[in-house]
């Protein structure tokens, strides 16, 4: 039994998430290989196409306006200029490419949150949604912060921001004090579906409770965040009732699922790996999105992204699919599900949840990744491929 056990912990689809053969060859305290990179080609996952309709669901988090790469300059005795790039609205675009070019109609491209930066960029990073295609993205804390220079209320200056916004922006549980009804705000939509692959897909976004203590005075007055379960319940059972088949839940705060792994082992939380179904390592001690998925019957959604946590998830919280990245630009999530067309449900044993893919432009040659948390002085730098294909970094529209 025993052996039965570790046999099904590495042929279960979903669990099978790592970019090298062991995933404690990257979880050690110095040295790794391909650390989030996924170089080489995906292998491909048969399944019956008769039966079974697959949803390859892209997400980004807490990308805050960080429209440029981080650049890390190599120190070498020739003071040659070489330097590691990651991140940044270019390379996001290089990776969605390769990504919609593997997924063809099952990709859709979702943002969970705080995609605005509080103070700069905020028109810029709007323009450059509608460049990489993002189809639906939620409010986060950020877009409750903005600052304003032109003294406009933020309900009027976020309404201008968006007006040529080509994706659909989503809030299900902010309530009007003043109406009595949910917040009706220009370009802001209570919930959308979209038919992704034949199938009718419907988006929620939720804030938590807690968000109002992170804004600043003035910024929510006379409205009211109503409570994430029973918001949740509602909107989903009123999505399912409009003919969504699959509903996938946006929430503005996450979990912490790297740092308890990351003491035990005396590693950096950026190096933490882990199977999708252990997830004993997650931070659920007062955390408002594990009560919330706790409260909410089974089968309720489909798949959570969150957003609000400088922590990678790539879990099953309460028998839920739940993806999450550090943000900032630097990373995309990704998760595979599988809509059975003969009971007309996910199929939860065929979703696979990935471990966020790091943005790279380029490759230091010995760890093939672009993880600089260790030292990379003198090191060879080489072209990042993602996916089997070159990662081709182009200049962004202006």
């Amino acid at each position: 039994m025993k052996y039965l056990i570790l046999l099904l912990l590495f042929v279960i689809p979903f669990q099978s998430c790592t970019t090298t053969r062991k995933m404690a060859d990257n979880q050690q305290t110095s040295g790794h290989y391909r650390l989030y990179t996924f170089p080489s080609p995906q292998a491909p996952y048969t399944y019956d196409t008769q039966r079974f309709v697959r949803l390859a669901f892209i997400s980004s988090n807490d990308f805050e306006g960080m429209i440029e790469p981080t650049t890390f300059p190599i120190k070498n005795r020739f003071k040659e200029a070489r330097a590691i790039k990651v991140g940044g609205v270019a390379a996001m675009r290089s990776y969605l490419d390769i990504l919609k070019d593997e997924y063809k109609n099952s990709m859709v491209y979702v943002d969970a949150g705080s995609f605005l930066n509080k103070t700069e960029n905020h028109k810029r990073t709007i323009f450059l949604y509608n460049y990489l295609n993002v189809d639906v993205t939620s409010l986060g804390v950020n877009e409750f912060s903005l600052e304003s220079k032109t003294g406009t209320s933020l309900k009027d200056y976020f309404a201008s921001l968006t007006s040529k916004a080509n994706f659909k922006i989503v809030n299900s549980n902010l309530f009007d004090l003043r109406t009595a009804k949910q917040i009706n705000w220009k370009n802001i939509n209570e919930y959308t579906i979209k038919k992704v692959n034949g199938i009718k897909v419907g988006f929620l976004g939720v804030l938590t409770t807690e968000l109002a203590q992170k804004i600043p005075d003035g910024k929510i007055n006379g409205m009211y965040i109503q409570n994430p379960p029973k918001s949740i319940i509602t909107k989903a059972n009123l999505l399912r009732r409009k003919g969504a088949q699959v509903v996938v839940l946006m929430a503005n705060k996450g979990l912490d699922c790297s740092s308890q792994l990351a003491l035990e082992e005396k590693i950096p939380a950026a190096k933490v790996n882990f199977y999708p179904s252990r997830s004993k390592h997650c931070d659920t001690y007062n955390s408002e999105l594990y009560k919330t998925l706790k409260q909410i019957p089974p089968n309720t959604l489909d798949l959570v992204i969150t957003s609000g946590e400088k922590s990678k998830v790539a879990n099953f919280i309460n028998g839920y699919p739940v993806i999450q990245n550090p943000g900032e630009g630097n990373y995309l999530s990704r998760a595979e599900l599988y809509y059975d067309l003969k009971h007309n449900t996910i199929d939860q044993a065929k979703t696979m949840i990935h471990q966020p893919v790091q943005l790279c432009h380029n490759f230091l040659k010995d760890s093939q990744d672009c993880y600089t948390g260790e030292d990379y002085d003198n090191q060879e730098v080489i072209p990042a491929t993602f996916l089997g294909k070159d990662v081709l970094i182009k200049e962004i529209p202006n």
